[in-house]
């Protein structure tokens, strides 16, 4: 963990290394002469050949020594770096049709609350199922409109940018109508999903109700004394939810003892006493 803080600290750009100082001296960490006198250091280290980053010497010569206090800092910094390049990433979308304004508002917060995502177009390719091709045609601009130093995206006049006159652009088009068809494919799929969930659920409800009759009409049938057909009932009746296990084992019981006083009977017409009464034991 430390050698992973120590390539943080080395591998930051100038342009982080002055936000960090910044955001160090709003939270009162260093004051601006000790960012001074520490930037007159690297200077005279960077004449000799040792290049070291301006928060390395913070914490060199301990201005900043808890680990925790300038990876707070680190954090900031980064967050800050994350937002400005998503704001113009996504300026440059909106521009584009790919998103609106209230997509990309939600989008970027959500960016912003995932720190594991480095970049805004890395959070759209995991997330949004942007394509490879979209991402670079809008990093495409995105450096055109860097290296024209123009300072708001929206001065750009459009037919300056070869961008926009390239086939990319309407594969961006496309791009965002097979997006919103996907959207509706997946409500569609999410919708058919419900109504198969409810149907099996009511199918599952009908067999067991099915279920629950054959067993009350068996029972039925047995008490009136038709016991062979309702052991024949009973045979095809499941031990499912709403069948009395008791009642049933009772049932069968009662078919059995008819069973046997049927037998009794005829042994007593062939007028064997003694067989009948043992049978019956």
């Amino acid at each position: 963990m430390k050698g992973k803080s120590t390539n943080r600290l080395k591998n930051m750009t100038e342009r982080e290394e002055l936000e960090f100082a910044r955001i160090a001296i709003q939270l009162n960490y260093v004051t601006e002469e000790q960012v001074k006198k520490c930037l007159e250091v690297q200077k005279k280290l960077k004449k000799i050949g040792k290049l070291k980053s301006l928060p390395e010497i913070f914490k060199e010569v301990g201005l900043i020594r808890a680990s925790r206090d300038w990876e707070k800092i680190y954090k900031m910094v980064q967050n800050k770096r994350k937002k400005k390049e998503a704001l113009r990433f996504g300026e440059v979308a909106i521009e584009l049709g790919i998103f609106s304004q209230k997509e990309f508002s939600a989008l970027l917060e959500q960016f912003l609350s995932q720190s594991q995502f480095e970049s805004f177009s890395e959070f759209l390719k995991e997330r949004c199922d942007f394509s490879e091709e979209v991402i670079q045609a809008i990093q495409k601009e995105l450096h055109q409109l860097e290296a024209s130093d123009t300072s708001s995206l929206k001065a750009l006049p459009k037919e300056s940018s070869s961008f926009q006159e390239s086939k990319v652009t309407l594969d961006l088009k496309s791009y965002a109508e097979l997006r919103a068809r996907k959207l509706q494919k997946r409500r569609q799929i999410l919708l058919l999903l419900s109504l198969s969930g409810v149907f099996f659920l009511l199918l599952g409800v009908a067999i067991l109700y099915l279920n629950y009759q054959k067993y009350k009409k068996a029972s039925r049938l047995i008490r009136l004394g038709k016991y062979k057909e309702g052991a024949a009932l009973l045979k095809t009746v499941k031990m499912w939810p709403g069948v009395n296990l008791e009642e049933v084992s009772r049932l069968w019981k009662t078919i059995e003892f008819h069973k046997k006083l049927q037998k009794a009977e005829a042994l007593l017409e062939k007028h064997q006493w003694r067989e009948a009464k043992a049978f019956l034991k």
